[in-house]
């Protein structure tokens, strides 16, 4: 579910010709995804207000795929961090730890 949520947020995020890559390292104690696309990126204040529930900023958005997945992997000991650049990349890292 976390996965399906990340990607659909990416794919929403890019037009035309845009990517999404998807990495993911395997440490022992804990895995590593990252899901990142080209698309517009996010400004500063968006990045604070992502991941609380019915924040959207697209017409046919609930708002809650990103606070679902947060939330998902918090009850999973693991954490989601995004890194963004306004014109460039976002990137979702989802930090796991290993049982």
């Amino acid at each position: 579910m976390v996965i399906k949520h990340l990607v659909n947020n990416a794919k929403e995020a890019i037009t035309g010709g845009g990517k999404i890559k998807i990495i993911t390292n395997n440490y022992g104690s804990r895995i590593d995804l990252v899901i990142a696309d080209n698309g517009k990126g996010l400004p500063p204040l968006m990045i604070k207000k992502i991941f609380i529930p019915f924040y959207t900023t697209k017409e046919t958005s609930s708002g809650l795929g990103l606070a679902i997945a947060q939330k998902v992997i918090q009850c999973h000991n693991g954490s989601i961090e995004v890194d963004s650049e306004q014109g460039g990349r976002t990137v979702f890292y989802y930090l796991a730890a290993c049982r």
